[in-house]
């Protein structure tokens, strides 16, 4: 599908006789295996961030202060306490990543939920 539309692309430049000096950005468009798109097809950032948060009764914002139960509660459901570095965060679940940061952002200490609430078992 790239192909194709780089193939377009360079038809429809060739038509309006545009010259283009440097291939760089679509020889790296055609390396690109993943493209995040928004409900409006707006290329996104690839990550995933809480602006709301629905506990049944209530609905928090972002920057809202947040009931910490029901973040601890999201954390741990997330199965992965270990707080790696934040550059080592691109290798986890997206989901279980916006869910950490927020409750970082929102005051939870990770590390603490780690001391006291240990996995009775792990699965692999």
């Amino acid at each position: 599908m790239i192909t194709i539309t780089l193939a377009i692309g360079a038809y429809s430049l060739s038509k309006k006789k545009a010259i283009v000096k440097g291939l760089t950005a679509a020889q790296t468009l055609g390396s690109v295996t993943v493209i995040a798109s928004d409900k409006t097809v707006t290329i996104t950032e690839n990550t995933m961030q809480v602006s709301h948060i629905l506990d049944g009764r209530e609905l928090y914002e972002s920057g809202q202060k947040t009931k910490l139960n029901f973040l601890k509660s999201a954390v741990l459901a997330t199965g992965n306490l270990e707080v790696e570095q934040r550059f080592s965060w691109e290798y986890r679940d997206p989901m279980e990543v916006s869910i950490l940061k927020y409750s970082i952002d929102s005051g939870l200490d990770i590390q603490e939920l780690n001391r006291e609430y240990k996995p009775a078992s792990r699965f692999v």
